[in-house]
């Protein structure tokens, strides 16, 4: 996963996240090497919203920020880390 480079750098585990929500089948159900946060479905989302969403596949920050607003109705706050780190509003 590119994330773990990230949030092992950075020292965030499960201390700071809940959990990693992934499309790709073949990780849902796993962890991510070191921090051991959980990778979950994307319905997660709406069973256990969250206020805010560390997007941490920057390259693709506007269409997760789509999907997460539309597809599962996310109201929270998105913070985007890389290049700059900024908090973005939901709607």
């Amino acid at each position: 996963m590119k994330c773990s480079t990230l949030l092992n750098y950075c020292g965030i585990g499960t201390d700071y996240l809940d959990y990693i929500v992934e499309r790709n089948v073949k990780k849902i159900g796993t962890f991510v090497p070191k921090s051991q946060v959980p990778v979950v479905p994307y319905d997660q989302i709406k069973e256990n919203p969250p206020d805010y969403v560390l997007i941490l596949a920057w390259n693709a920050a506007r269409s997760i920020m789509q999907i997460l607003r539309e597809s599962y109705d996310f109201k929270g706050r998105f913070i985007v880390p890389i290049p700059e780190p900024r908090i973005i509003e939901s709607r």
